[in-house]
């Protein structure tokens, strides 16, 4: 009982921890004896492991975890203190770093991942090439979240697209060049749809289940380029992700949300933006919301609702520049419309730091998607 303090709490088990005078002494002692290396490597299997259950080997949505944002961020500092490890197994070590790719951006901590990626790859040795770019693909997506050097950054998705070609045909080929494609998704890439479509028809013929992101890339590209194509391809994914997990069903819902905006479907919309924001909501990606406030901005200010769709564009704006959150190829081609429907865009720096005007904009997204039908969400 004098060692260790017992945290305990309602809605999750207890928590155990030593007092940090004695913390300090067992590590001292530790690394006296030489078993240091061995407790850290214990831990790092240990994060590897948790990560692992709550997010799916690959961080892509690929467990049934209703909030795996939030199991993270209970063990934050386990995580951290794992990744800040370098002289153990930077494999590994990368291996968990990319596979929180959804924690990292919905937590705003891109410039910490970016550093943690770029130093465990400069003191890893050879590495095996899903490794490397599982790590590189996820580092140039962090960088374009955090606004980093965009030279450097367009470098990186070279070595990655590099890397891709050169390894061997299969599954893992594949599903590293979706990755490849949402880190540097372009709405203007006009090869895209092929390679996209070629992995769907390559990953049918070996009777693997498809990965939804790739008719998510497919989707947001044609909603940009062509609208009218766009509904069929939302419509497949929303099948496909039918049995997938909760995270990849909220996608296909906003996906297929923006196709019937595109496609001017205003009903259509609305039925699966309110399903998207309610799914997004239940599992706890809040992150979502930013561009699903802009997904509701378009559909307002389709139906002449200028005023609010304003007021929406502006919180969102807002947000991004007290948050520094990034504006992706797949959120783009909805805000564009949007613009163009207003005849102006709002001025984002007159918002980012009036904290009161935010918080204003912010009470009125709640009161416009309750007074519109956009709140929880539906299930059927």
């Amino acid at each position: 009982k004098s060692l260790v303090a017992v945290e305990s709490a309602p809605e999750r088990a207890s928590r155990a921890h030593l007092l940090e005078s004695v913390r300090v002494f067992s590590i001292e002692r530790a690394r006296e004896q030489g078993t240091w290396d061995s407790c850290r490597r214990s831990h790092l299997q240990w994060v590897d492991e948790f990560t692992t259950r709550t997010v799916g080997p690959h961080g892509h949505d690929d467990c049934e975890v209703v909030d795996p944002l939030a199991d993270l961020d209970r063990e934050g500092n386990e995580i951290r203190a794992a990744l800040e490890w370098t002289e153990g197994d930077p494999e590994r070590s990368l291996t968990v770093c990319a596979r929180l790719v959804n924690w990292w951006r919905g937590r705003d901590m891109a410039a910490y991942a970016i550093e943690r990626f770029e130093e465990l790859l400069r003191v890893s040795g050879a590495l095996d090439p899903e490794v490397r770019g599982e790590a590189l693909t996820t580092l140039v997506l962090m960088r374009r979240i955090a606004g980093f050097d965009a030279a450097r950054t367009n470098e990186l998705a070279s070595d990655v697209r590099r890397l891709i070609d050169e390894m061997a045909e299969g599954s893992e080929r594949d599903r590293l060049e979706l990755r490849y494609y949402e880190s540097a998704f372009d709405v203007g890439d006009m090869e895209l749809p092929a390679r996209v479509r070629a992995i769907i028809d390559r990953t049918q013929a070996r009777g693997e289940p498809v990965d939804t992101l790739a008719t998510h890339l497919l989707s947001a590209w044609l909603v940009a380029n062509d609208p009218p194509s766009a509904t069929s391809v939302a419509e497949e994914g929303l099948s496909l992700s039918q049995s997938a997990t909760l995270a990849r069903q909220a996608h296909a819902w906003e996906q297929n949300a923006l196709a019937a905006l595109a496609a001017g479907d205003l009903p259509r919309a609305q039925h699966f933006l309110e399903g998207a924001l309610g799914r997004f909501e239940g599992i706890g990606q809040r992150f979502c919301s930013v561009h699903g406030c802009e997904s509701v901005a378009w559909w307002l200010a389709l139906q002449g609702l200028h005023d609010q769709s304003r007021a929406l564009l502006a919180a969102t704006e807002g947000l991004r520049a007290r948050h520094h959150r990034y504006r992706s190829g797949f959120e783009e081609p909805a805000v564009v419309a949007t613009i163009a429907l207003l005849g102006e865009r709002p001025d984002p720096d007159s918002y980012a730091l009036l904290d009161t005007t935010i918080a204003a904009a912010l009470d009125y997204i709640g009161d416009v998607t309750h007074r519109v039908g956009l709140g929880a969400g539906s299930e059927d």
